[in-house]
């Protein structure tokens, strides 16, 4: 019988013991659990929204970057006119060609065709009379034949996280009776000297002799020290 009761009382006071020690803990952990409540996770500090289909060298996450607007790109929309076609439309009924970096024309079975040439974006020369500069292209098309009429229009887009801001344009220019058009207007200057990788798209529609229409589209793009705001 007295061993049964040691055993008893003992029980006891682990049961006292582990409540007390219990009670301590919940007490603890009211005490500390608004200030781990209120203290945000390292991985909810490091994660950054990631935009779809963004390249490897696309530019970081930026909070201060609008969202896209009307006229620009998102990296899925930019991949859409960004394939590996020809910029040479030619004659044939409904010619059209996706955007592209090429410049090699592709010549029509009856010699008539027109080619993009972009040329490169670069620092204006015509931009000095900016504080820091400007920058812009000399774009082109230019035909085997002369045309109907050729009408050419260029965007200037600088690349942000989630993908093509525009930041000038359209520079729209038609002419008639001519077998080349080449633009001078597109321009954006500089708010400041930060690097900037800007993409200009040219898209360029063009009315053959024969009276059939092509269309194609070409861009090109280069890192520069010339920020936009």
């Amino acid at each position: 019988m007295g061993r049964k009761r040691t055993m008893t009382n003992r029980s006891a006071r682990i049961v006292a013991t582990s409540a007390a020690t219990c009670a301590l803990i919940t007490a603890s952990l009211l005490t500390v659990t608004p200030a781990i409540a209120a203290t945000p996770t390292s991985d909810a500090v490091a994660s950054s929204p990631l935009a779809d289909g963004a390249p490897e060298d696309a530019p970081m996450y930026d909070a201060a970057v609008a969202a896209p607007g009307p006229d620009d790109l998102t990296w899925e929309e930019a991949a859409e006119v960004s394939t590996d076609s020809s910029v040479t439309f030619t004659d044939s009924p409904a010619s059209t060609a996706s955007v592209a970096r090429a410049d090699t024309p592709i010549a029509a079975a009856n010699g008539q065709a027109c080619s993009i040439n972009t040329g490169n974006v670069y620092k204006r020369a015509s931009g000095g009379e900016f504080p820091y500069g400007a920058v812009g292209g000399h774009p082109a098309t230019q035909c085997t034949v002369i045309m109907a009429q050729i009408s050419q229009t260029t965007d200037l887009y600088k690349t942000v996280w989630w993908g093509l801001q525009k930041v000038a344009g359209p520079f729209t220019s038609v002419n008639v009776g001519q077998g080349r058009l080449e633009q001078t207007s597109p321009i954006r200057k500089c708010d400041d000297l930060r690097q900037t990788t800007f993409r200009m798209i040219v898209r360029s529609t063009g009315t053959f002799p024969t009276g059939t229409t092509g269309t194609a589209s070409a861009y090109e793009e280069a890192n520069l020290a010339c920020g936009t705001h």
